[in-house]
């Protein structure tokens, strides 16, 4: 707490400008997307896809098979799963890696690691 009260109002006098500032910038962007409306419209649309395609492989299949609405209805839930795995997918990172996630070594870990050896 040694600050200069000067200091501090210099400080606190920067902060209500790039607040201002900040605040003017998003009033010129009042048509612009929310920011989560993007994520939104993929989980929507994974999710969406996900039962179109089931569903249609579940009718043909029961076209082709002559079992009415058996395979429609099973397709129609496997869709909806796999809708559900792609948005977890998406939302945990691992897009279309195979197996696990790579994790971030933190300095301890490598210390860890190097003194092990």
């Amino acid at each position: 707490m040694t600050d200069n009260p000067n200091d501090l109002k210099k400080r606190i006098e920067e902060a209500k400008a790039r607040d201002e500032q900040s605040d003017k910038s998003q009033q010129g962007s009042a048509n612009a997307v929310p920011k989560g409306a993007g994520m939104a419209m993929r989980a929507a649309t994974d999710l969406v896809s996900g039962l179109i395609v089931g569903g249609f492989l579940g009718y043909t299949l029961d076209r082709w098979l002559d079992t009415k609405p058996w395979f429609m209805i099973i397709m129609f839930f496997v869709g909806f799963i796999a809708g559900f795995v792609n948005i977890y997918k998406w939302q945990t990172g691992q897009g279309a890696q195979i197996g696990f996630k790579e994790q971030k070594k933190t300095e301890q870990q490598d210390s860890v690691d190097n003194t092990e050896e």
